[in-house]
């Protein structure tokens, strides 16, 4: 060393001899034979030396020889035989690495969530790149080298964020979450994740169940009878979630409509004609939190003022007139500097904004719940009673929100026409053998 206490090249070059000769004199070829001793007789060397060889592996000692070898490629060097051992070596250690990282990966329990346990809300927020993330977490040094085996070739493999990734990554995040999804079946029949989501795109495609089957026996999909299993939970959870409707008590608006299907035949005979089939489809709208409202009662509406009413009460007002105008005027002016645009034509450099009116915040959505189909003809008034019935069990409504809550139906002019109350006031005439169901009232003869 010198006077700073620094190693010299001279120095280290002395200490090196130094070293060999010591070695020589106690027997050994070289240091790197006295770890090989450790090994042969590790049992009977002092703790303290042992300790040493902890301490240098602890301490990234091992990684850093490693790391030397590797940079200064000493493994060109060695005999055939010798590079094959040291390669089954090197293997066998990464393999108990990989094998824990697999282990922690098949145990997830969200990768290994079952498929009856699908709920709507997760099957429409389902990411691959989420999935990726996920799984990658488990299996960090995994995941490195799939994805050095999907790199091309010069081409360093980055770990990006879920919102940070090129499309050809997003590509490659698929194609390793399906590979790595169906190679965890051979470990467990558990993990149907991916193979779910696939089969569900499937048969909302209307792909035959002989195609399900012949992928299932891939891995790439689940059994068609899971698929029914999911389909009858989910369906289940659906209509729990539709008959919360009105334990919430809070104000919804139902939308229905026929449904016509033509039930065609190849060849007609007397008794098997082709006929229209017509049911009757529709959904509930709950609105955001941001606004909602607890169910209108008759309390809320005045039957009476209705007699009040004028044909001034459904003209537009002095400051609707105004905003359509405004409206008209950005419309048309934006449909001129189009024209213009495409014309070389050019216009002054005036500005007609929008009027903003009731601008909708497009975050505050509002939550359809599909209704079931009804084999039911809205057209007939019997049938409509017996429809609007069935949507008061199916949304959850109590005998007191039967008897008292005001519920909004929208739909086209027969549908409206078959549901309007006829008579206002004191001349409503209510079904009395009905008084316990929905407000369904007898036209006036």
């Amino acid at each position: 060393m010198d006077e700073l206490g620094r190693v010299t090249p001279d120095g280290l070059r002395w200490r090196f001899e130094k070293l060999a000769e010591v070695l020589t004199y106690l027997q050994f070829d070289s240091v790197f034979e006295v770890v090989l001793t450790i090994d042969k007789f590790y049992d009977i060397i002092p703790s303290e030396y042992r300790n040493q060889l902890r301490m240098f592996v602890t301490n990234g000692g091992l990684t850093k020889l490693l790391d030397f070898c590797r940079r200064i490629n000493i493994f060109k060097d060695l005999a055939e035989d010798e590079n094959s051992k040291l390669r089954v070596s090197i293997c066998s250690h990464a393999h108990d690495v990989y094998e824990s990282e697999w282990r922690e990966l098949t145990a997830d329990p969200e990768i290994k969530k079952p498929v009856a346990q699908f709920s709507n809300d997760y099957v429409s927020s389902f990411s691959m790149a989420g999935i990726y993330q996920r799984m990658r977490a488990n299996a960090p040094h995994l995941f490195v080298l799939l994805e050095g085996l999907g790199a091309k070739p010069g081409e360093v493999s980055s770990n990006y964020g879920e919102h940070g990734a090129d499309e050809e990554q997003r590509r490659r995040w698929r194609h390793i979450v399906v590979a790595v999804s169906t190679l965890s079946q051979l470990r467990t029949r558990r993990i149907n994740v991916v193979q779910g989501i696939l089969t569900y795109f499937l048969y909302a495609s209307r792909v035959p169940k002989r195609v399900i089957t012949v992928l299932n026996h891939l891995g790439l999909t689940v059994s068609y009878s899971s698929l029914k299993s999911a389909l009858d939970s989910n369906a289940k959870s659906l209509r729990d979630d539709l008959k919360s409707r009105g334990i919430k008590g809070m104000a919804t608006e139902v939308s229905i409509d026929n449904l016509a299907a033509a039930a065609n035949v190849r060849d007609e005979r007397l008794y098997k004609k082709a006929s229209y089939l017509t049911y009757t489809a529709g959904f509930v709208v709950e609105p955001s939190p941001a606004r909602a409202i607890p169910m209108f009662t008759r309390a809320n509406i005045d039957y009476n003022a209705v007699q009040r009413l004028t044909i001034r009460d459904f003209l537009p007002s002095d400051e609707d007139q105004s905003i359509l105008r405004s409206a008209f005027r950005a419309m048309s002016f934006k449909v001129l500097k189009k024209f213009g645009k495409q014309h070389n034509l050019s216009f002054p450099n005036v500005q007609f904004q929008m009027p903003d009116v009731d601008v909708l915040d497009h975050k505050d959505r509002s939550r359809f719940h599909v209704l079931p189909t009804y084999d039911l003809d809205e057209s007939r008034i019997d049938e409509m009673i017996n429809i609007i019935y069935e949507i008061s069990e199916d949304i959850g409504l109590s005998e007191l929100q039967v008897k008292e809550a005001i519920m909004m139906f929208k739909g086209d002019y027969m549908t409206v026409k078959n549901i309007r109350l006829y008579g206002f006031g004191d001349e409503l005439i209510l079904d009395e053998a009905r008084r316990d169901r929905p407000s369904v009232l007898q036209p006036k003869g």
